[in-house]
């Protein structure tokens, strides 16, 4: 039949458009280009359709080919049946129907619709071929497309590309039917969808067939390749490019209800959607329904779910009961046998559950065994009922520990609660993690808390609150072996995550977490710790030392620290003491808050010592850091400070000067436990620009001056052994004047000045830590005084005497600055003012050779006494610590002075200075004076 147009409106039972009823031999239809109009009208059932083949006897093949037709199909009646293309056999002979760009649209309000329908009987086989077919129904039982091997073992095959399904079971209170791709009592099946979309919604079935694909038979292998399916038996499924959406009660985006073998392989790119369906589930498998419960299934289950694809269950009603085919959850397994599951693209549902595996619960038969191997994205929980050879989990990929669950069906996450995992009754289960492993809170989402389940630390900080801390149970895992990352890290202070070999979260259930290197990651309040502790936690049975210690990274959220009491801070408690083996974890980053360093402990204090819980402690010693700011405030303080002599202060006019100088400076803080190395470097010049004088031998000249200097320090804390590095440097500028009783001899008094102004960059850089910058500015000044006497007169020399004073105050104020990691840091010792008082010895002469000439030699030596009315300090978070020593200091000074020509002078010297606890500071200056 070609181009043509056919209107049927059977008022009986049993009436067909197109009826092709072959007594022997092979019945063909073919049908390009044509409308079926198919209406049923009558107050009884009846079956009937638009083209029909019917193959009665012998060993031909029953066929209809289609393409490019539409069908409109209505079914008006109380009860009956409805079909777009129906083939079908009463003998062990093949049933054949093949459709390309074909339209199917029917409505069978009160019974059952099929757009395609094949049924070979006693043992024949059923091949179903849909290329870009579009089907669209709503009926009480609505089927796309629908393959029966009644009454034998014949194979089913449906293979489908580019197709569109799309199914509504109409409105009944029970036992309807949406199923979009079926093969039902087949021997061995076969499914193949490629780039196509499936969408099934509503259906009401008390039964278990129900969803997007189904495979039904007891010998049963089909193949779904690119879109949804159900299978069962030995079923190979394969999903490409493809779309399976499910909606209405317990649906299945894919089925398999068997006892033989269940494959399935998901490609990319294709979504399996059941979310909007109560207790549904995106992958279901089980056996034979039976009254009164599930058949054992002994065959084995193979599920592989490639990169692209997107998995997703329904949500749950809680006050529904609980049986294996109303569970929500991505993959739903009712089988006994050996079940493998391996995931590299998503795996989530509404419910939070991502495989529910109860095997025969209700027989209490455990599964085989049971595999999941993850590289994709799996959030939520795993649940299994038993194994007799153990169940694994090996996550390579991300796994997120969640139960923030939709209980209402309006497609928002309503419920907080515990994220249960168990790995079966017999705690034989093993989870090896290679990837990561997150807990995550509620996201803002929830708005009902249940908290029924929740394992209680004992710390108010842990209490499960909607917006706040999470909790997370790995029940029945006998050995848990972490490579990973274990991420706690989400913000809220407080997670908790139990892993146990048991099913008491709490109680030891001789389980073991083993230790291969990776990262736990926690959020904490550094504070004092004992019963006011707030962290995230590990619950452990007990703990072994394989390839490396895991580490633990901890995120300081708003402490400021302090010193530590009673235990310390709780990270991993370890629920068999004597199973606690040493060296399990590290601290994977320096804990640090104010001015206080943290450390991880095994074991708690006195009494507690021998607990092999693991805690942070703090110490009385200030970290590392705190040394590197007092540091950069010492530098900054006394960088550009200077005295006559280190301009070399003969009077001659129009003089322009440079000099550099080198410190290196060792210090303690005020505890004792950060020693502190500085080495400064300045660079300094200037001249005069203006002179007047007084009297006949007075003179008092004015000049300017500009210097760069650079300062670096290490400081290290003497108990952990961290470091860490400051830096200051910047530019100064400033005036001086100088005043002497008799400019030509030098002899008497003098009185020196000068202000500067000084701006300077600074850093400090902790081991492990972020950089830290801040500016330093600010104004000092100085009066200098003296009176050189001469005390010894030689033929070519003459020795003097300087008694000597300096006040000298400094301005540089450093800004206060907040860490990364949230600490507030002002610095000290600003606004001090330094005096010295000392004496110098000189020595002027020259060659008998330089006699008459303009060259001098100088050599002095001075001791003085300085001492500082602020030290350099430092305050983090309200703990202020100092540089110890440099209240009181002594000076030894040595130094040379030459007269080179008329012109040119040279000058350098040397000196120490040493103060209490250790202080000292050596300095090195060469100068060098140019005179016009």
């Amino acid at each position: 039949m070609t181009d043509s147009t056919l209107t049927v409106a059977p008022s009986v039972t049993q009436k067909w458009g197109i009826y092709n009823h072959v007594k022997d031999g092979d019945a063909l239809t073919q049908i390009e280009g044509s409308t079926f109009n198919y209406a049923y009208t009558g107050t009884s059932g009846g079956t009937g359709g638009a083209v029909t083949n019917f193959l009665e006897s012998g060993s031909g093949i029953s066929s209809i080919v289609s393409k490019n037709n539409q069908f409109n199909l209505s079914l008006d009646a109380s009860a009956g049946v409805v079909s777009g293309l129906e083939s079908n056999t009463r003998y062990a002979t093949d049933v054949i129907i093949e459709d390309t760009g074909s339209v199917f649209s029917f409505n069978a309000p009160q019974g059952q619709g099929r757009a395609i329908f094949l049924r070979p009987q006693s043992g024949g086989n059923g091949i179903l071929k849909l290329t870009g077919t579009t089907i669209t129904g709503s009926a009480t039982d609505v089927y796309g497309a629908y393959v029966s091997t009644t009454g034998g073992n014949g194979d089913a095959s449906i293979v489908a590309n580019d197709i569109d399904v799309s199914l509504t079971a109409a409105a009944s209170s029970t036992n309807t039917r949406a199923i979009g791709v079926l093969a039902s009592d087949a021997g061995t099946s076969y499914i193949e969808i490629n780039n196509s979309a499936l969408s099934v919604n509503g259906g009401k079935d008390t039964r278990t067939l129900q969803g997007g694909v189904i495979g039904r038979t007891t010998d049963y292998k089909p193949v779904v390749e690119g879109g949804n399916g159900q299978a069962v038996g030995n079923t190979t499924m394969l999903i490409n490019n493809s779309s399976i959406k499910v909606q209405g009660e317990s649906g299945k985006a894919i089925e398999a209800i068997t006892d033989g073998q269940f494959e399935l392989a998901a490609g990319s790119n294709s979504a399996i959607d059941a979310s909007t369906s109560v207790h549904g589930s995106a992958i279901f498998v089980a056996g034979e329904y039976i009254s009164g419960g599930l058949r054992r299934l002994s065959g084995d289950t193979d599920i592989k779910i490639g990169a692209g694809v997107n998995a997703i269950g329904g949500w749950t009603d809680d006050s529904a009961p609980s049986q294996i085919n109303n569970t929500a959850t991505a993959i739903n397994l009712g089988t006994a046998g050996n079940s493998i599951i391996t995931n590299q693209g998503t795996l989530g549902a509404m419910s939070d559950s991502i495989v529910n595996a109860q095997g025969n619960r209700a027989n209490s038969t455990a599964m085989a065994s049971f595999s999941l191997t993850n590289a994709g994205v799996m959030t939520g929980s795993v649940d299994i009922y038993d194994t007799v050879d153990g169940a694994g989990i090996q996550n390579a990929g991300e796994w997120n520990l969640r139960s923030v669950t939709d209980t209402t069906g309006d497609g928002v996450r309503d419920t907080f609660g515990v994220s249960v995992s168990n790995m079966g009754l017999s705690g034989n289960g093993t989870v090896t993690n290679s990837g990561t492993m997150t807990l995550l809170g509620d996201g803002g989402l929830a708005t009902t808390l249940n908290n029924s389940s929740e394992y209680s630390t004992g710390y108010a900080a842990n209490s499960m609150v909607i917006g706040g801390a999470a909790q997370a149970q790995l029940l029945g895992v006998r050995t848990f072996s972490n490579s990973g990352a274990i991420n706690m890290g989400n913000g809220a202070v407080g997670d908790v995550l139990v892993i146990s070999g048991g099913q008491t979260p709490g109680a030891s259930g001789n389980g073991v977490f083993v230790a291969n290197g990776g990262q736990i990651t926690v959020d904490t309040v550094l504070n004092e710790g004992g019963a006011n502790s707030a962290s995230d936690m590990l619950v452990v049975d007990g703990t072994r030392l394989g390839s490396a210690a895991t580490g633990i990274k901890v995120n300081n959220l708003g402490g400021q620290g302090l010193q530590t009491v009673d235990d310390g801070i709780e990270l991993v408690r370890v629920l068999d003491a004597s199973q606690s083996a040493a060296d399990v974890f590290k601290l994977s980053n320096r804990v640090v808050a104010g001015a206080y360093e943290y450390d991880l402990y095994q074991g708690g204090v006195g009494e507690n010592a021998d607990n092999g819980n693991w805690y942070l402690r703090s110490q009385l010693a200030p970290r590392a850091e705190t040394g590197s700011y007092v540091a950069n405030m010492a530098a900054a303080s006394k960088m550009f400070n200077l005295r006559l002599e280190d301009r070399e202060g003969r009077a001659e006019n129009s003089s322009m000067w440079l000099r550099q100088q080198g410190n290196h400076t060792e210090s303690r803080d005020t505890s004792g436990h950060v020693k502190t190395t500085t080495n400064t470097y300045v660079i300094q010049g200037g001249g005069e620009v203006a002179s007047v004088q007084f009297g006949a031998d007075d003179r008092l000249g004015l000049g300017l001056m500009l210097g760069y200097g650079q300062s670096s320090s290490k400081s290290v804390n003497g108990h952990s052994d961290y470091s860490s590095k400051g830096k200051v440097d910047g530019y100064s500028g400033g005036v001086y004047a100088t005043w002497y009783q008799d400019a030509k001899t030098l002899d008497g008094l003098y009185v020196d000045s000068w202000v500067q102004y000084s701006l300077l960059d600074a850093s400090v850089n902790g081991e492990q830590l972020a950089s830290e910058s801040y500016d330093m500015k600010g104004f000092s000044a100085s009066v200098e005084g003296g009176y050189r006497m001469p005390v010894y007169q030689g033929e070519n020399s003459r020795v003097y005497v300087t008694p000597q004073a300096q006040v000298i105050w400094n301005g540089v104020k450093a800004d206060d600055h907040r860490e990364a990691n949230g600490t507030k840091v002002t610095s000290d010792g600003d606004n001090n003012v330094q005096t010295r008082l000392g004496v110098k010895l000189s020595r002027d002469g020259v060659s008998d050779m330089d006699k008459g000439s303009d060259k001098l030699f100088t050599v002095y030596t001075e001791a003085n006494w300085l001492h500082n009315t602020e030290r350099a300090g430092a305050t983090l978070d309200g703990v202020t610590t100092r540089q110890a020593g440099s209240t009181n200091v002594g000076e030894l000074k040595l130094g040379m002075e030459g007269q080179l020509s008329q012109h040119a002078n040279v000058w350098t010297n040397v000196a120490q200075q040493l103060g209490d606890d250790g202080y000292s500071d050596t300095a090195l200056t060469v100068g060098f004076k140019y005179k016009f």
